[in-house]
């Protein structure tokens, strides 16, 4: 199953555009069945529709994300803005000390946590770091987001799922 989604990459929103998506912010939770009436005249991404037999379920893609690629917004600005190498540096920093004292305890696998980020984040670090094909869909992410930007388009297709 492909499950796509656009990211709207508009970096400087209008003051309007600031003022009314602070105004839903102080409006939330609400309910979904709402969700048209209050968000869909700003919110340009398209909502990913799950049905399964009589469940019928709506997932708005930055969740579906965040589930993906962790809780910081740190881990998305540093994949959308730097090249690949810098994304290594900043998402799997190095540390000699750390490294010889897990070795020392027998600790094969770890992550250390960057500045500003938090535990909910070290499970996907975890996986960028011993998983080459995590690695591979974050440098295919970051790819077409630098190819959307070049083009100078405001969106870019983000696929979910295995055939990155």
């Amino acid at each position: 199953m492909r499950v796509g989604a656009e990211i709207d990459l508009k970096e400087n929103p209008t003051f309007e555009e600031t003022i009314k998506r602070s105004q839903l912010i102080n409006e939330m939770p609400f309910d979904s069945t709402k969700y048209f009436e209050k968000i869909n005249g700003y919110d340009k991404n398209q909502l990913i529709n799950i049905e399964d037999g009589e469940h019928k379920i709506i997932v708005h893609p930055l969740s579906l994300f965040i589930t993906h690629y962790g809780y910081s917004m740190d881990i998305k600005r540093i994949i959308s803005r730097y090249n690949l190498d810098t994304i290594e540096k900043k998402l799997i920093p190095r540390n000699k000390q750390i490294e010889e004292k897990m070795k020392a305890e027998g600790v094969d696998e770890y992550v250390v946590l960057p500045p500003k980020f938090t535990q909910r984040d070290a499970v996907f670090l975890h996986q960028l770091k011993y998983n080459l094909d995590v690695w591979k869909k974050v440098e295919k992410i970051h790819n077409n987001i630098q190819e959307a930007k070049d083009n100078k388009k405001e969106t870019f297709e983000l696929i979910f799922g295995i055939n990155l």
